[in-house]
């Protein structure tokens, strides 16, 4: 699937969760991504099943809020950029390398906005439908 997420007032950005975008990332990084991305996956799913997929932190129980931070510890911004990246890359195989292409967020690179839509495609791209549904507490088939 293919999202076009915006990424602040002037940028929007085509971003694939076809699984071709953990490639992207070996090829340009030189690692695996599995144990940047673990904390984030783990997060989201517990955010998911108790928030029914909304961010929404005022309906978030306190100890899953923090299960969810204390996950997220180690994530560096520059994990999330080159998770960005590497979805871009997938979406669109003539997205520059990634220093070239952050230049193109000289108003921002707004993590509150981007992130919960970058979370999502990930999760959607990782869990199969039907378990997905699951953790966001709807009825399966």
């Amino acid at each position: 699937m293919v999202k076009t997420v915006k990424f602040n007032d002037n940028v929007e950005i085509e971003l694939s969760n076809n699984i071709g975008w953990a490639m992207e990332y070996r090829e340009q990084f030189g690692h695996d991504i599995i144990p940047d991305i673990l904390p984030v996956v783990s997060a989201i799913i517990s955010l998911l099943g108790e928030i029914n997929g909304k961010i929404d932190i005022k309906k978030i129980d306190k100890d899953i809020l923090q299960d969810a931070l204390i996950n997220l510890t180690g994530l560096q911004i520059v994990d999330f950029i080159n998770l960005c990246w590497a979805m871009a890359k997938t979406a669109d195989d003539n997205t520059p390398t990634p220093k070239k292409w952050l230049k193109q967020f000289d108003d921002g690179f707004y993590m509150d906005t981007v992130a919960p839509a970058v979370f999502r495609l990930l999760v959607e791209g990782l869990v199969s439908s039907k378990n997905l549904k699951s953790l966001e507490g709807k009825p399966t088939e």
